[in-house]
């Protein structure tokens, strides 16, 4: 059984910094046998041979990984790209030892898998991604960037992208956006992303950009350039705190913390990055990265969806901001026939306040022959003669 050692110096680096350390070293150590003799050339694929590809970077507790592994491989797929190995979720030692049999790496997430990316790089001769497709563009040049690697043709695959941001660019409702005032906050890779898809996409205007992972302030610092903007490089969210109350946005895009600042000070504010609450761990897939990106944004702000032309399918969008069939998309400012009543959905309500009043109680016991038998005995006539409390409304309202 191979033994990895690892020097993390413990509270002194950001848990990224700890994930990327770890993740390289395991790498080096399981495939580094297999490495071969430095300045041998990489042999060609055999013709015919489909690309593959790994997939480094995505983890367990990262945000919204395992619903981005869905979107990618998809995308993927439809390029005629295999995926070889995806890391670190969900991979073995021994996946780990199959790494250098791929043609190039796709790097999802550079906190956690950059180090390793350029390792194989140096090692096996792989070439790696550099563009994270979160957002329509982005992910659009994510495909031109893995064509060019993989030596084929892009064109089908952009043109069966199967986006869904059309229907928002259509509605009305995208007026009510457009210029409102953005905060962006999280890792590097999240925080630079979200900013070009709320500038680029959503028509937002960024006020404020940082994030906590300093291993890419760089990276952060370039992005402010283009958006006018003093980077905020910082692990305080006592800091963040500060420069969003000096800003006053009108939306805060971060992470936990940021949400409760963001509810502290009463402005609305959408998770985009970790760390995250349980509850930004979904049953439903919500991917981040890919062409659904944007209508995902949307959601977030409440934003009506549903199925018929031009709209988002129903089956992503929460019951709750569905706009019924027949009513327009601009039914809230008062366009469009009024949705019907729904009748069934007060029946069930009537029913359990007479369950809780005593009546539906009284009807089961009826129907029940159990309960029939007991209504004779003494311990049942003490029950139904016993005086009941008297409601006192303002205590129970307090």
């Amino acid at each position: 059984m191979p033994v990895v050692a690892l020097e993390l110096p413990s509270y002194q680096r950001k848990e990224n910094w700890g994930a990327s350390e770890t993740f390289y070293q395991m790498v080096r150590a399981l495939a580094g046998p297999r490495a071969p003799a430095r300045g041998t050339p990489r042999p060609a694929r055999a013709p015919g041979a489909r690309p593959r590809c790994n997939l480094l970077g995505p983890t367990a507790l990262g945000f919204r990984h395992r619903d981005d592994l869905r979107e990618i491989q998809g995308v993927l797929a439809r390029l005629g790209v295999d995926v070889n190995v995806v890391a670190p979720l969900g991979a073995t030692p021994h996946d780990l030892t199959r790494l250098g049999e791929a043609d190039f790496n796709v790097t999802l997430y550079p906190e956690v898998g950059a180090l390793a990316a350029s390792w194989l790089t140096r090692t096996f001769g792989q070439p790696a991604t550099r563009t994270v497709p979160i957002g329509v563009a982005a992910t659009r040049e994510f495909i031109a960037e893995v064509a060019g690697l993989a030596g084929i043709d892009p064109a089908q695959a952009l043109a069966d992208g199967g986006a869904n941001a059309t229907w928002y660019s259509r509605s009305v409702d995208s007026t009510y956006l457009t210029g409102k005032r953005v905060f962006v906050f999280g890792d590097a890779t999240h925080a630079i992303a979200a900013a070009r898809v709320a500038a680029r996409e959503l028509g937002f205007t960024v006020v404020g950009l940082g994030t906590y992972s300093r291993e890419f302030a760089r990276d952060v610092r370039e992005a402010a350039l283009q958006y006018g903007v003093e980077p905020l490089i910082t692990d305080d969210y006592l800091e963040v705190e500060e420069k969003v109350a000096q800003l006053q946005p009108e939306l805060v895009l971060g992470t936990q913390m940021e949400r409760h600042i963001a509810k502290r000070l009463g402005v609305p504010c959408a998770v985009i990055s970790a760390p995250v609450h349980v509850q930004d761990f979904p049953g439903a897939l919500l991917a981040a990265d890919g062409f659904r990106r944007r209508q995902r944004a949307v959601r977030h702000l409440g934003a009506p969806a549903d199925d018929g032309p031009g709209r988002a399918p129903a089956r992503h969008v929460p019951r709750r901001l569905r706009i019924p069939r027949g009513c327009s998309a601009s039914h809230r400012a008062g366009g469009g026939p009024r949705p019907r009543a729904r009748p069934e959905l007060h029946r069930g309500r009537t029913a359990d306040r007479a369950h809780r009043l005593g009546t539906g109680r009284r009807k089961r016991a009826s129907q029940d022959p159990l309960l029939r038998s007991r209504q004779g005995t003494p311990e049942h006539r003490a029950l139904r003669t016993r005086p009941r409390r008297p409601i006192d409304h303002h205590r129970d309202s307090v």
